[in-house]
């Protein structure tokens, strides 16, 4: 018999915790007890289990704006904007940006119009087990001091 330290056992339980790839197969597991009927990207991701990289499918968190595109670049997965405006969130398919280095703005060209994204924002990416695809938000806002000429 095996014995494993506390350090041990709690490494894996966090490691485990942590691992989206681990998340969503527990997920499926407890509907395979359940003797519910698995969905087919739910028979897709157990045949792929072992060929899926948890990098592939890991939250982004706390972007600036640069990283925002260059991940967003990298991305082989749809991605969905779902920041809010004033009519509430956007919810549209990403299908085109534009990185303007002079104004520090990402223009992303959506299914149903544009959206113009400043370097005032922190934002966030995070993956939708359910669609296969990502979500883009604003994890926060940040606003800088303008010096004035009086000091």
């Amino acid at each position: 018999m095996v014995s494993m330290t506390m350090s041990k056992k709690l490494e894996v339980t966090f490691t485990a915790k942590d691992a989206p790839k681990i998340y969503e197969l527990n997920q499926i597991l407890d509907k395979i007890s359940l003797h519910d009927k698995l969905s087919d990207r739910e028979v897709n991701f157990l045949d792929k289990f072992d060929n899926i990289n948890d990098d592939e499918i890991k939250d982004y968190n706390y972007l600036s704006l640069l990283d925002l595109f260059y991940i967003m670049s990298k991305i082989d997965k749809q991605i969905f904007c779902d920041i809010k405006d004033k009519q509430g969130k956007i919810n549209d398919l990403i299908i085109s940006m534009e990185y303007n280095h002079d104004d520090c703005t990402l223009k992303l060209g959506l299914k149903h119009g544009n959206i113009v994204l400043k370097d005032s924002c922190l934002y966030k990416l995070v993956y939708e087990f359910k669609h296969d695809n990502y979500s883009l938000d604003i994890e926060s806002e940040y606003y800088e001091k303008i010096n004035s000429n009086n000091d």
